[in-house]
This record gives structure tokens, C-alpha cells and sequence, in this order.
């Protein structure tokens, strides 16, 4: 968990951060240099391209508008935690399924992972 610095300053929220944190020269980082995504779906990488080119609309001169068909709709936060449909849990389902299209089936395969 984050840590929490009540009404503090911008300094002192960076203060608080992982990266001023002891346990920052233990932490293995690593570089991801390979977006699948993008190497498999043309207009997503199309969309990163206009991004990262600027030429994407924006508003409040840093915020990207996100497209609706790569929006994924969430429910209330004060649903039910349960399993039935409407609940955190079914929320949380069709995320990983959205992003992980027959998890399930294909879980065992180096490729799809």
C-alpha cells in the first residue's frame, strides 16, 4: 500500500514515494521494450503513434480522450462484492476476459502469455 500524507505538500508526497524509500536499491527493475499489443492490432498502434506524435486529441493539454470502444464500462463502487452479475468480482472478470481473451484455454501456451 501507498503511503498516505494527509493535506501534504507536493514535495512531501514525493518525499513518501517508492523511489525515495529504502527499499528502493532492492527493488529489480525491469524494462518492458515490447508492446504485444501493438505488434498484433494495427490501430492500436496506429493510436499509441498518434499519442505519442501529439497529433491525438487532448484535453487540458495532457489528458488523451480514450476512444469508447477501448473503454471498459465498471460498475459502482458500492456493488456488491459477491459473484453475481453487477458485483466487484463479475467487474473484475470481465476486465481480466477483456484483456485476456480464453485465458483459460490458452493460460498454458509461452505464446499467448
Amino acid at each position: 500500500m501507498l503511503p498516505v500524507v494527509y493535506r501534504g505538500t507536493r514535495a512531501q508526497i514525493t518525499d513518501a514515494t517508492l523511489l525515495r524509500s529504502y527499499l528502493w536499491d532492492s527493488v529489480r527493475r525491469i524494462r518492458l521494450t515490447r508492446n504485444m499489443r501493438a505488434q498484433l492490432d494495427t490501430w492500436f498502434s496506429d493510436y499509441l503513434l498518434r499519442i505519442g506524435n501529439g497529433t491525438e486529441e487532448t484535453f487540458a493539454e495532457d489528458y488523451v480522450k480514450l476512444t469508447d470502444d477501448i473503454i471498459i464500462k465498471w460498475g459502482s463502487p458500492s456493488e456488491p462484492v459477491g459473484k453475481g452479475k453487477g458485483s466487484i468480482i463479475h467487474h473484475i472478470d470481465r476486465l481480466i476476459e477483456r484483456v485476456f481473451p480464453q485465458l483459460e484455454t490458452y493460460c498454458i501456451s509461452p505464446v499467448y502469455m
